[in-house]
C-alpha cells in the first residue's frame, strides 16, 4: 500500500498460511521503492504501552496529535488509560491487545477498549505478528517505540515479519541508574540488561531526551555511540495555556511556593525534595 510494493520488499512470505522471514532488498531496490512513492508523506507507526499517566505515554500522545511531516498511525499494545481521551479524534490508532484492532472514537471517550487479551503466554509473539501485518497494512517507513516492552515488540516483529522497515527506540529514562526501581525481580532486571546489550544496538535510532541519557548509555554500551540522537520532550504550549485558566488556582502567600510533578515513586526523587524543604527551615 502506498506505493510500497510487497513482492520488492522485505516483507514476510505468506506461506502454508503462516508467515516466514525474508532478508531485507538491497540498498538499491529500496530507493527504488522509495522513488515510487512520489511525495507522499512517510508513514512512522508510534509504539506505545497504554495511556495511563506518563511522561512517556504523554510525549507519545503529543507526537500523534502534531505530527505535520509524517503521517502518524498510533499502535497501542494496550488501548486503555485517560490519556486516550486526549488523542486528536482522526489519529489513525490500533490496539494490539483484543479483538477490535482499529479503536474508534467512541472506545477512545471511554478510555478502555474493548476485548482486552488478557493470556500472557506467547503474548509478546502475538503482539509483533499483529504489529508486522500493521506495518504492511500500512506501508510503514518507520516503528518508533516508547519503553522497553514495545521496544522488545517492535524489533520482533521488524525481525520476523517486515525487515526493510526502520526502527527508532525513545529512552525517556536513565537506563542503568533507573534498572532496580523499574525492575525489581533478579529475571527482569536480566533480561533488560540483555535488551540492552543485544537489541539496543539493532535499533536505526535510539532517541533520548537529555544529554545526561546518552552519557550514561555511551558509557555502558559504548556501541551505541553513534546511534543515539538527543530529542527533547515536546512541549505542547497551546494546551498548557489553556490548562492554566482551569482548575483552581493557589491561593495568595508570602512564602516561596515549591511544585513537583511526577509519580509517587521512589525513582522520581521526592524524598530529596522533602529533606531539602526541611533544611530550609534553617536558612
Amino acid at each position: 500500500m502506498g506505493g510500497r510494493g510487497r513482492a520488492a520488499t522485505g516483507h514476510a512470505a505468506r506461506r502454508g498460511g503462516r508467515l516466514r522471514p525474508r532478508p531485507p532488498p538491497p540498498l538499491a531496490a529500496q530507493e527504488s521503492i522509495h522513488d515510487q512513492a512520489g511525495d507522499r508523506k512517510p508513514t512512522a507507526l508510534y509504539l506505545g504501552r497504554n495511556l495511563y499517566l506518563g511522561g512517556a505515554e504523554r510525549v507519545w500522545v503529543s507526537y500523534l496529535n502534531h505530527a505535520r511531516r509524517v503521517r502518524a498511525v498510533g499502535v497501542l499494545l494496550d488501548a486503555r488509560g485517560p490519556l486516550l481521551r486526549e488523542l486528536r479524534p482522526d489519529v489513525e490508532l490500533f490496539d494490539l491487545s483484543g479483538a477490535e484492532r482499529v479503536v474508534s472514537s467512541e472506545v477512545r471517550a471511554s478510555g478502555l477498549a474493548p476485548g482486552h487479551d488478557s493470556v500472557a503466554k506467547w503474548k509478546i509473539f502475538r503482539e509483533a505478528y499483529r504489529l508486522g501485518r500493521i506495518v504492511r497494512e500500512t506501508g510503514a517507513d518507520v516503528i518508533t517505540s516508547f519503553l522497553m516492552r514495545s521496544h522488545m515488540v517492535a524489533l520482533l516483529a521488524r525481525e520476523l515479519w517486515c525487515r526493510d522497515v526502520r526502527l527508532v527506540f525513545n529512552v525517556h529514562s536513565m537506563m542503568i541508574q533507573s534498572a532496580h526501581h523499574l525492575y525489581r525481580d533478579p529475571a527482569s532486571l536480566a533480561l533488560m540488561r540483555g535488551f540492552l546489550r543485544w537489541g539496543f544496538p539493532r535499533a536505526d535510532r535510539v532517541a533520548v531526551v537529555a544529554e545526561g541519557v546518552a552519557a550514561e548509555l555511551r558509557e555502558h554500551y559504548p556501541s551505541l555511540g553513534p546511534r543515539i540522537s538527543v530529542v527533547h520532550n515536546p512541549l505542547d504550549l497551546q494546551g498548557i495555556r489553556e490548562a492554566a485558566t482551569r482548575g483552581p488556582r493557589l491561593p495568595g502567600a508570602r512564602e516561596p511556593i515549591i511544585v513537583a510533578a511526577g509519580r509517587l515513586v521512589a525513582l522520581k526523587g521526592l524524598d530529596v525534595l522533602l529533606d531539602a524543604v526541611a533544611r530550609m527551615r534553617d536558612v
